[in-house]
């Protein structure tokens, strides 16, 4: 049997030990953010020509299809889309 110093002991390593490991995630977590923050840009800060050059883009690139586990689901209308996921198909 484990005595009551012993326990203590064990008890306090490993309080401190969580500790530490917070401490560095919620390090960890503060520098993720700010890279993302240095790599991200606002939509304001876009000129117009730059917004339009954006919008070309995501008029091209339309897919009619996705796929879920392997399977190829083609899109024909995207009311109907809609419709058949809440169930008023």
């Amino acid at each position: 049997m484990i005595n009551k110093d012993k326990k203590d002991r064990v008890v306090r390593q490993f309080v401190t030990y969580c500790r530490m490991a917070l401490r560095y995630e919620k390090i960890n977590y503060y520098n993720e953010r700010k890279r993302m923050a240095e790599r991200e840009s606002h939509m304001e800060m876009f000129s117009e020509k730059q917004l339009e050059t954006v919008d070309k883009i995501f008029d091209t690139y339309h897919a009619d299809y996705f796929y879920v586990m392997g399977y190829e689901i083609g899109i024909v209308d995207g009311d109907s889309a809609v419709q058949a996921v809440h169930g008023k198909a």
